[in-house]
């Protein structure tokens, strides 16, 4: 069964995952799709299987439930439209984020001063480009007991 070490993989990366954010996790599971489509026989029941697993590994991640039921839907036409479906959405997830950074620096180019009480890979995406070009201070608690504040000061450290 080909599809047992994405279960795997959807169990380590998704479900058990209590570091990543929503953003993070979609991508995730876009990524193990994706991965799923272009090395293995594409067989419905083990397609149906990989999607039953990754919305139950974060039930209640929309962006996750809304990619399954896209994907679905995209079966209807066929795998090529699924395949196509992952690209676009993968594209779509990408340039959401510049849209993003983009947006927030424009809106926030006055501001000097950020407080924060939760850990986002997107958060930390637009401190990181609107520190680029001026000096910013963060207001963090430590956030106990999932140490947000922390996990979030140390990723900033860690990627410059």
């Amino acid at each position: 069964m080909s599809y047992r070490k994405y279960l795997k993989e959807i169990e380590v990366r998704i479900a058990k995952n209590r570091e990543k954010g929503a953003a993070e996790l979609y991508k995730d599971a876009l990524d193990i799709t994706n991965k799923w489509l272009k090395n293995e026989e594409k067989e419905e029941e083990n397609f149906f299987i990989i999607l039953s697993h990754l919305l139950k590994a974060q039930p209640s991640m929309a962006p996750i439930t809304n990619m399954v039921n896209t994907l679905l839907l995209a079966l209807d036409k066929g795998w090529k439209e699924v395949k196509n479906t992952v690209t676009l959405l993968q594209e779509k997830q990408r340039m959401a984020l510049e849209k993003i950074k983009i947006n927030a620096v424009n809106k926030l180019e006055a501001i000097n001063k950020f407080a924060t009480v939760s850990y986002s890979s997107t958060v930390i995406e637009i401190l990181k480009e609107i520190s680029k070009n001026r000096k910013i201070t963060l207001i963090l608690p430590e956030c106990i007991p999932g140490r947000h504040g922390i996990r979030l000061v140390n990723s900033l450290n860690s990627n410059g």
